[in-house]
């Protein structure tokens, strides 16, 4: 099978408008996309999960302090909306969701391999046939090679699960991907 993304020139925010029903973000940060995506009406409940929790092999935030305001920070920006905030890991997450029982999930936690990895195949598994699989950060850094392998990651495992076709929404500095689950 020949592997080559489609690349759109568009941003996050117009993959948000493809979302509908039920679905959750992982990896919420400050809830700043967790708000986008609940302002699209066709969203009718999203779960915003994160530990907000620092710990060792976590690299881009280190600051517990850090963590607990930016929880804050979403609990309160989140508020107005339908919006379950799910305050554990992703994997420990998962388990309280059945299978196909989401519409989307996208993807935005911890960019080492083997985190993205697990994320997309635990977190698929959750997303009903035809739904939208997506997430973050589809880019290269130089700097943090060992932390960065989202790209590794997402393409390794659209390929060993022969997913077709990949969209890359390369016009923000950080590209989001998506797929549909076949």
């Amino acid at each position: 099978m020949k592997f080559t993304p489609i690349s759109l020139n568009q941003t996050r925010n117009d993959l948000a408008k493809q979302f509908k029903g039920v679905g959750a973000e992982i990896g919420v940060e400050q809830g700043v996309f967790s708000e986008i995506i609940c302002q699209n009406p066709s969203v009718k409940k999203l779960y915003a999960i994160d530990a907000w929790k620092a710990y060792r092999g976590y690299h881009d935030h280190t600051s517990q302090t850090k963590l607990d305001r930016f929880y804050a920070i979403s609990r309160e920006r989140l508020a107005p909306y339908n919006c379950q905030i799910v305050r554990k890991f992703s994997l420990v997450a998962a388990r309280d969701f059945m299978d196909a029982s989401l519409d989307f999930v996208y993807i935005d936690a911890n960019h080492a391999y083997q985190h993205v990895y697990e994320d997309l195949t635990v977190w698929s598994k959750k997303v009903k046939k035809g739904g939208v699989v997506s997430g973050h950060d589809y880019i290269r850094r130089k700097s943090q090679k060992q932390f960065y392998a989202v790209i590794q990651a997402v393409n390794n495992f659209v390929k060993a699960n022969q997913i077709q076709p990949l969209t890359v929404y390369r016009s923000d500095p950080l590209p989001s991907w998506c797929f549909i689950k076949p």
